[in-house]
Order: C-alpha cells, then structure tokens, then sequence
C-alpha cells in the first residue's frame, strides 16, 4: 500500500466529518456542541498532517524541491488551517468561523488529492 493510498482513505473520513459539522450549522447546534466536534476533527488531522510532514512532504521536496508550488500551497494550507482553529480553540466557535474553517479544511484536502498526491505517485 502507498502512503498516499491511506492518506486518501483518511481524507475520505475528514470529508464526512465535515459534512456532518455543516449539518450541525444548519441545525443550530450550540457553540459547546461545535467546538467539541471541531475538536475531535482537529486531533485527528493534526495527527494525519503529522504523518505527511514527517513522511510525504520531506520526501517530496528531494524530488521536486521544497519551493514546488503544491508544496508551497500546503504550507499555507496548515498556517491558515493552524489559526482558524486557534480562533476557535480562543471561544470562537460560531456558525461563521465553523463555515470558514469547513471550507477551509475540504479544499486543502482536495488540493491534496487532486495535486499533491498525483504529483507524488507520479515521482
């Protein structure tokens, strides 16, 4: 198995965690109730970006160098990703702010399937 097979996987359970969290937005579920949930998806992905950062990325960068543009792009990614949840982690976890970060998350991990991945795969 490929790491970035497994990587995939994970991402297809991140992406319908995220479809639940919107479903708690458009039900109004309370901000403890949000929080908890992003939460929950924030571990996780902190501990799958973990095994890209330690794995995939330092292996790319020797292939394609670090100033590659997909590359560039995650590293962006993460930043945002990093403060929108600590915006929220602070007592921001608002509808909007839960919207965002959603957004956020799925078009990294998209970003990802449709760029990263097949440019490692290809290398």
């Amino acid at each position: 198995m490929k790491i970035t097979d497994r990587l995939k996987v994970e991402h297809g359970v991140f992406l319908v965690q995220l479809r639940h969290l919107e479903q708690m937005v458009a039900a109004r579920a309370p901000v403890a109730a949000l929080a908890a949930a992003i939460e929950t998806i924030a571990q996780a992905e902190a501990h799958h970006s973990a095994l890209e950062d330690r794995l995939l990325y330092p292996a790319m960068a020797e292939k394609v160098g670090p100033d590659a543009a997909p590359l560039v792009k995650i590293r962006a990614d993460h930043q945002q990703i990093q403060e929108q949840l600590d915006a929220i982690r602070a007592g921001g976890a608002d509808a909007q702010k839960t919207t965002e970060l959603v957004r956020t998350l799925r078009d990294h991990m998209e970003r990802e399937i449709h760029d990263v991945f097949v440019l490692a795969e290809r290398v």
